[in-house]
Protein backbone atom coordinates (compact mmCIF):
# COMPACT_ATOMS: atom_id res chain seq x y z
CA UNK A 1 0.00 0.00 0.00
CA UNK A 2 2.57 2.38 0.89
CA UNK A 3 4.21 1.94 -2.90
CA UNK A 4 0.97 2.94 -4.06
CA UNK A 5 0.80 5.82 -1.92
CA UNK A 6 4.46 7.57 -4.14
CA UNK A 7 3.64 10.60 -5.82
CA UNK A 8 4.69 8.85 -9.43
CA UNK A 9 1.28 6.95 -8.67
CA UNK A 10 -1.10 8.77 -9.85
CA UNK A 11 -3.54 11.79 -7.55
CA UNK A 12 -6.68 9.27 -8.01
CA UNK A 13 -5.06 5.95 -6.95
CA UNK A 14 -2.97 7.35 -3.82
CA UNK A 15 -6.33 9.37 -2.76
CA UNK A 16 -8.07 5.72 -3.00
CA UNK A 17 -5.25 4.09 -1.41
CA UNK A 18 -5.18 6.43 1.60
CA UNK A 19 -8.75 6.16 1.60
CA UNK A 20 -8.22 2.43 2.14
CA UNK A 21 -5.32 3.03 4.82
CA UNK A 22 -8.03 5.13 6.65
CA UNK A 23 -10.20 1.75 7.10
CA UNK A 24 -6.76 -0.30 8.01
CA UNK A 25 -5.72 2.52 10.79
CA UNK A 26 -8.74 2.19 12.50
CA UNK A 27 -8.94 -1.65 12.45
CA UNK A 28 -5.35 -2.84 12.91
CA UNK A 29 -2.70 -1.65 15.33
CA UNK A 30 0.33 -0.48 13.04
CA UNK A 31 3.78 -1.60 13.23
CA UNK A 32 6.39 0.28 14.88
CA UNK A 33 7.48 4.00 12.65
CA UNK A 34 4.64 2.80 10.07
CA UNK A 35 2.79 5.63 11.10
CA UNK A 36 5.77 7.48 10.06
CA UNK A 37 6.09 6.07 7.28
CA UNK A 38 2.36 6.53 5.68
CA UNK A 39 2.75 10.25 6.70
CA UNK A 40 5.71 10.76 4.30
CA UNK A 41 4.07 8.90 1.76
CA UNK A 42 0.64 11.45 2.00
CA UNK A 43 2.73 14.81 3.03
CA UNK A 44 3.18 16.59 -0.10
CA UNK A 45 -0.89 16.20 -0.50
CA UNK A 46 -1.80 18.39 2.12
CA UNK A 47 0.02 21.53 0.08
CA UNK A 48 -2.13 24.20 -0.93
CA UNK A 49 -1.55 23.48 -4.69
CA UNK A 50 -3.30 20.21 -4.52
CA UNK A 51 -6.67 19.78 -4.98
CA UNK A 52 -9.31 19.55 -2.16
CA UNK A 53 -10.31 15.87 -2.95
CA UNK A 54 -6.21 15.37 -1.69
CA UNK A 55 -6.46 17.40 1.02
CA UNK A 56 -9.51 15.72 2.23
CA UNK A 57 -8.56 12.90 2.10
CA UNK A 58 -5.17 13.16 3.66
CA UNK A 59 -7.06 15.00 6.74
CA UNK A 60 -9.65 12.25 6.77
CA UNK A 61 -6.11 9.91 7.10
CA UNK A 62 -4.73 12.08 9.57
CA UNK A 63 -8.00 11.73 11.97
CA UNK A 64 -8.69 7.70 11.33
CA UNK A 65 -4.62 7.05 12.88
CA UNK A 66 -5.29 9.26 15.67
CA UNK A 67 -8.58 8.05 16.42
CA UNK A 68 -7.34 3.74 15.37
CA UNK A 69 -3.74 4.35 17.15
CA UNK A 70 -4.39 6.07 19.87
CA UNK A 71 -1.63 5.96 22.59
CA UNK A 72 0.62 4.55 20.40
CA UNK A 73 1.14 7.89 18.93
CA UNK A 74 3.28 9.48 21.79
CA UNK A 75 5.15 12.33 21.14
CA UNK A 76 3.70 12.25 16.90
CA UNK A 77 0.56 13.60 18.47
CA UNK A 78 2.28 16.99 19.18
CA UNK A 79 3.94 16.65 15.65
CA UNK A 80 0.42 16.24 13.89
CA UNK A 81 -1.01 18.73 16.20
CA UNK A 82 1.63 21.12 14.35
CA UNK A 83 0.21 20.14 11.09
CA UNK A 84 -3.03 21.15 11.64
CA UNK A 85 -2.07 24.38 13.41
CA UNK A 86 0.47 25.84 10.63
CA UNK A 87 -1.98 24.37 7.84
CA UNK A 88 -0.84 26.74 4.83
CA UNK A 89 -4.73 27.44 3.16
CA UNK A 90 -5.74 28.60 6.55
CA UNK A 91 -8.94 29.57 5.78
CA UNK A 92 -9.93 26.64 3.86
CA UNK A 93 -10.91 23.04 4.84
CA UNK A 94 -11.72 24.40 8.28
CA UNK A 95 -14.43 21.28 9.60
CA UNK A 96 -11.81 18.78 7.95
CA UNK A 97 -9.17 20.61 10.11
CA UNK A 98 -11.01 20.73 13.41
CA UNK A 99 -12.05 17.20 13.05
CA UNK A 100 -8.62 15.93 13.22
CA UNK A 101 -7.93 18.20 16.39
CA UNK A 102 -11.20 16.46 18.14
CA UNK A 103 -9.96 13.33 17.69
CA UNK A 104 -6.26 14.57 18.41
CA UNK A 105 -7.65 15.94 21.98
CA UNK A 106 -10.50 13.92 22.49
CA UNK A 107 -12.73 16.56 22.13
CA UNK A 108 -10.82 18.74 24.03
CA UNK A 109 -10.11 16.97 26.91
CA UNK A 110 -6.87 15.18 26.71
CA UNK A 111 -3.94 17.88 25.43
CA UNK A 112 -1.49 15.68 26.41
CA UNK A 113 2.06 16.92 24.61
CA UNK A 114 0.14 19.67 23.54
CA UNK A 115 0.19 21.64 26.49
CA UNK A 116 2.69 24.73 26.04
CA UNK A 117 1.03 25.62 22.80
CA UNK A 118 -2.89 24.96 23.15
CA UNK A 119 -3.51 28.66 24.24
CA UNK A 120 -2.08 30.18 21.05
CA UNK A 121 -3.83 27.99 19.09
CA UNK A 122 -7.18 28.66 20.27
CA UNK A 123 -7.14 32.11 19.96
CA UNK A 124 -5.73 31.48 16.13
CA UNK A 125 -8.59 29.23 15.46
CA UNK A 126 -11.23 31.95 17.29
CA UNK A 127 -9.90 34.05 14.42
CA UNK A 128 -10.27 31.90 11.77
CA UNK A 129 -13.04 29.65 12.42
CA UNK A 130 -15.30 30.84 15.82
CA UNK A 131 -18.46 28.24 14.77
CA UNK A 132 -20.54 26.52 17.52
CA UNK A 133 -18.63 23.17 16.39
CA UNK A 134 -15.22 24.63 17.64
CA UNK A 135 -16.81 26.04 20.89
CA UNK A 136 -18.07 22.81 21.72
CA UNK A 137 -14.57 22.09 21.83
CA UNK A 138 -13.61 25.28 23.84
CA UNK A 139 -15.93 24.01 26.62
CA UNK A 140 -14.14 21.01 27.41
CA UNK A 141 -10.79 22.90 27.04
CA UNK A 142 -12.10 25.28 29.77
CA UNK A 143 -13.62 22.52 31.96
CA UNK A 144 -10.65 20.37 31.90
CA UNK A 145 -7.38 22.14 30.67
CA UNK A 146 -8.07 25.88 31.98
CA UNK A 147 -4.35 26.35 34.04
CA UNK A 148 -3.15 26.55 30.17
CA UNK A 149 -5.19 29.09 29.06
CA UNK A 150 -4.94 31.17 31.77
CA UNK A 151 -2.90 33.86 29.68
CA UNK A 152 -5.63 34.21 26.75
CA UNK A 153 -8.77 33.98 28.90
CA UNK A 154 -9.49 37.17 29.22
CA UNK A 155 -9.39 38.17 25.23
CA UNK A 156 -11.15 34.84 24.46
CA UNK A 157 -13.66 36.29 27.33
CA UNK A 158 -13.63 39.29 24.82
CA UNK A 159 -14.13 37.28 21.34
CA UNK A 160 -17.15 35.36 22.55
CA UNK A 161 -18.92 38.09 23.50
CA UNK A 162 -18.57 39.79 20.48
CA UNK A 163 -19.36 36.78 18.92
CA UNK A 164 -22.75 36.77 21.47
CA UNK A 165 -23.99 40.66 20.54
CA UNK A 166 -23.11 40.27 16.51
CA UNK A 167 -24.78 36.98 15.89
CA UNK A 168 -28.17 35.87 15.29
CA UNK A 169 -27.61 32.06 15.06
CA UNK A 170 -29.19 31.10 18.09
CA UNK A 171 -26.86 27.92 18.14
CA UNK A 172 -23.70 29.98 18.68
CA UNK A 173 -24.89 31.92 21.09
CA UNK A 174 -26.00 29.14 23.25
CA UNK A 175 -22.87 26.95 23.11
CA UNK A 176 -21.06 30.66 23.66
CA UNK A 177 -23.21 31.18 26.86
CA UNK A 178 -21.66 27.77 27.96
CA UNK A 179 -17.95 28.73 27.28
CA UNK A 180 -18.70 31.68 29.67
CA UNK A 181 -20.34 29.91 32.22
CA UNK A 182 -16.96 27.21 31.90
CA UNK A 183 -14.54 30.00 32.42
CA UNK A 184 -16.57 31.20 35.58
CA UNK A 185 -16.70 27.98 37.23
CA UNK A 186 -13.57 26.30 35.86
CA UNK A 187 -11.33 29.64 35.81
CA UNK A 188 -11.64 32.89 36.87
CA UNK A 189 -13.35 35.88 34.64
CA UNK A 190 -10.40 38.31 34.18
CA UNK A 191 -11.46 41.77 35.81
CA UNK A 192 -10.82 43.83 32.61
CA UNK A 193 -13.35 41.36 30.61
CA UNK A 194 -16.21 41.84 33.26
CA UNK A 195 -17.90 45.25 31.91
CA UNK A 196 -18.58 43.25 28.19
CA UNK A 197 -19.14 40.23 30.00
CA UNK A 198 -21.87 42.00 31.98
CA UNK A 199 -23.15 44.11 29.04
CA UNK A 200 -23.28 40.49 26.83
CA UNK A 201 -25.40 38.91 29.50
CA UNK A 202 -27.93 42.25 29.83
CA UNK A 203 -28.93 41.89 26.34
CA UNK A 204 -28.53 38.27 26.08
CA UNK A 205 -30.99 37.96 29.15
CA UNK A 206 -33.60 39.69 27.08
CA UNK A 207 -34.41 37.28 24.43
CA UNK A 208 -36.74 34.39 26.05
CA UNK A 209 -35.04 31.25 24.61
CA UNK A 210 -31.48 32.40 26.69
CA UNK A 211 -32.58 33.80 29.61
CA UNK A 212 -32.28 30.89 31.84
CA UNK A 213 -28.61 30.14 30.82
CA UNK A 214 -27.89 33.86 31.27
CA UNK A 215 -29.01 34.32 35.16
CA UNK A 216 -27.50 30.37 35.73
CA UNK A 217 -24.23 31.97 34.17
CA UNK A 218 -24.48 34.89 36.40
CA UNK A 219 -24.84 33.52 39.69
CA UNK A 220 -22.23 31.37 39.23
CA UNK A 221 -20.37 34.37 39.05
CA UNK A 222 -21.67 36.48 41.94
CA UNK A 223 -20.95 33.06 43.53
CA UNK A 224 -17.53 32.65 42.74
CA UNK A 225 -16.96 36.54 43.29
CA UNK A 226 -18.09 36.30 46.82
Amino acid sequence: SLQELHPDCGLSNRIRVANHVCDLAKAKKFEEHAVEAVWKAVEDMLTPEQPPEARHAVLLLLRAIIQGQGERLGPLRAFFFKVIRDYQPSNEDLSDRLEVFKALTENGKDITYLEEDIAGFVLLWMDIGLTADFLHVLVNLVKFNSCYLDQNVSVMVQKICLLCNRTTASTDIEVALQVLDAVVCYNCLPSDSLTVFIITLCRTVNVKEFCESCWKVSNECVRECW
